[in-house]
C-alpha cells in the first residue's frame, strides 16, 4: 500500500489490466478490476493498494510527473535483486521536489485525517 499522499502538480489515472486495485481518494473508495479506470485529481489525498492476486495497470500522470520520480528514485527491473532496497531519503527528496506531499504512513487513509 502506498503512503497517504497528494500531488500538487499532476493528476493520476489508473487503468487496470489484470488483478485488482483498491483506491481511497478523498471521500471515495473504489475497488478496480480488469478494464476499470479511475482518476485522482490534483490535491486530493489518496492511497492505493494492489489486490490479493496483485495488479497490472497503466499509470498515467498528467502532466508527466510520476515517471520522473520512478526514473530518479527507482531501480530498473533488470537490476532489482532481493537485497535491493529503497533509498527512502532520495525518494522523499525527489517526491518533494516534484510537488508531492506525503500525509501519512502506508495504511493511513484520507478518512484518518
Amino acid at each position: 500500500m502506498t503512503p497517504l499522499h497528494l500531488h500538487t502538480r499532476y493528476e493520476e489515472r489508473f487503468w487496470v489490466l489484470e488483478g485488482g486495485l483498491s483506491v481511497w481518494a478523498g471521500d471515495e473508495f473504489v475497488e478496480l478490476r480488469s478494464g476499470d479506470y479511475f482518476r485522482v485529481p490534483m490535491n486530493v489525498p489518496h492511497a492505493v493498494c494492489s489486490g490479493p492476486t496483485g495488479c497490472r495497470a497503466l499509470h498515467i500522470s498528467t502532466p508527466a510527473g510520476f515517471a520522473e520520480l520512478v526514473a530518479r528514485a527507482g531501480t530498473p527491473a533488470q537490476l532489482a535483486r532481493p537485497e535491493t532496497e529503497l533509498d527512502l531519503g532520495l525518494f522523499m527528496a525527489v517526491t518533494a521536489e516534484l510537488g508531492d506531499v506525503v500525509l501519512g504512513a502506508p495504511g493511513t487513509l484520507p478518512s484518518d485525517r
